[in-house]
């Protein structure tokens, strides 16, 4: 992985750290300052911070000569540069290669409304010929569409016979187990009572 950059709105990390403070406070809350300890309690904080985590931490766009990976919540895919058919930003950032699309959960498209706070002055380095029309998002101020543009960008800086990278996709039964372990852990604490 040469000239390495990764995408990942500092949005998602800011909202991570204050979810993850209010956690904290709620399980110092409920093991120091309540009259008896509830497990089933410290098991739903658990389940949240897991949730925070897979959602909001763990999701990036790396792209680099090769190609790109995208780490979607528990799916981890790598698609050589050469093998990337078309990027499309219509409701999230989407590639699609050899008749399969991969949406990247980092870069969703935004809503109907940023389309009219468009300005011209945005497109500009976009090179845009004159009967183009761009989606909203295409904006440079949208997710989607600065991830787009830096894939496209290194697509035409770097060409695409770069490296001999394979395309891959992979489940991650890690994160999956930790989810389901913390759901199941929370639900039998609740159903006891404890």
């Amino acid at each position: 992985m040469t000239n390495l950059i990764v995408f990942r709105p500092r949005s998602a990390l800011i909202l991570a750290a204050a979810a993850g403070a209010m956690i904290l406070l709620f399980l110092i809350q409920v093991i120091f300052f309540s009259d008896r300890i509830e497990f089933s309690s410290i098991a739903f904080g658990i389940l949240l911070a897991t949730t925070v985590w897979l959602l909001l931490v763990r999701p990036k766009l790396e792209v680099f000569d090769e190609g790109i990976k995208i780490v979607n919540p528990l799916i981890t895919a790598i698609v050589p540069l050469r093998e990337i058919d078309m990027v499309d930003t219509r409701f999230a950032l989407t590639i699609f290669t050899r008749g399969k699309k991969i949406s990247v959960f980092v870069a969703p498209a935004p809503g109907r409304w940023h389309a009219r706070s468009v300005r011209a002055g945005e497109l500009k380095g976009l090179e845009l010929n004159a009967g183009d029309v761009i989606s909203p998002g295409d904006s440079p101020r949208s997710h989607s569409g600065q991830a787009a543009q830096i894939i496209k960008l290194r697509i035409k800086s770097v060409g695409t016979e770069v490296g001999d990278l394979r395309a891959s996709a992979r489940f991650n039964y890690a994160a999956a187990g930790v989810l389901v372990a913390s759901i199941a852990l929370f639900l039998i604490l609740s159903v006891l009572h404890v």
